[in-house]
């Protein structure tokens, strides 16, 4: 179903913080209603209910950033009835999912749990532009 994956990783000791960007084919967009999965500590799929794409939305891509344990950050991009629409998702253990009111929301969100450090190490390796990573990034500027 997908057609790009760009995955980095910055790992400081215990301390992780990933990023994933995913890119659909454009016959597979309307396929993940159902939602979204990733590999999880054993290998197998772990589920990310908080994620979804409604019937009748159409994905055009999905950016995260998580730190493997405590917490996720997403931007999923959908082309649906109302045109393009970004739905901006943030997860933390214990307390669940929230939909954020926008990406600046989402990236203040992810500000306040990344070490500067670690965000530099992401950059250094190649973290890509996109609306989500340049918001961030004016936050540690």
């Amino acid at each position: 179903h997908v057609a790009k994956v760009h995955h980095v990783t910055h790992v400081d000791g215990d301390v992780k913080l990933r990023f994933v960007h995913v890119v659909p084919k454009v016959l597979h967009a309307d396929k993940f209603v159902d939602g979204f999965a990733c590999r999880g500590a054993l290998g197998f799929p772990k589920g990310h209910a908080f994620l979804n794409v409604l019937a009748g939305e159409l994905l055009v891509d999905l950016l995260g950033l998580s730190d493997c344990e405590k917490w996720h950050a997403t931007l999923l991009t959908v082309h649906g009835a109302d045109g393009l629409v970004h739905k901006p998702f943030a997860w933390v253990k214990k307390t669940g999912r929230a939909l954020l009111g926008g990406v600046e929301p989402l990236a203040a969100f992810v500000f306040g749990l990344v070490h500067k450090d670690h965000f530099k190490g992401l950059l250094e390796k190649g973290l890509p532009a996109h609306l989500f990573t340049l918001t961030l990034f004016k936050f540690f500027k």
